[in-house]
């Protein structure tokens, strides 16, 4: 597996850690507003773990600087927003069988 694969999988269980996330978003930061921008677009493109902090959101970032109750937070809409996501899942697929 590719290093990218392991730095995307390592940042996804570090936000959910209080005081790492901080330290670990503090990195992502860094690299998602001084490191990105001078790297070539198409390397970023390619690369999972720069692609993924790309899109990473800044919104989330900012909640994660906050030990715990960011943390809460950012469980909170993980949750809400996978519920979500399986619910239509789940009813465009019985509409289909229908």
């Amino acid at each position: 597996m590719e290093i990218g694969k392991y730095l995307y999988r390592a940042d996804v269980i570090c936000d959910y850690v209080p005081v790492i996330s901080t330290v670990s978003t503090i990195v992502n930061l860094f690299q998602k507003f001084f490191v990105i921008p001078y790297l070539n677009r198409d390397y970023v493109n390619s690369s999972y773990y720069y692609s993924y902090l790309n899109q990473k959101s800044t919104n989330r970032c900012i909640s994660l600087l906050v030990p715990i109750i960011g943390n809460i937070i950012v469980g909170i809409f993980d949750f809400k927003y996978r519920n979500y996501n399986n619910e239509n899942f789940m009813r465009e697929a019985t509409q289909q069988n229908i």
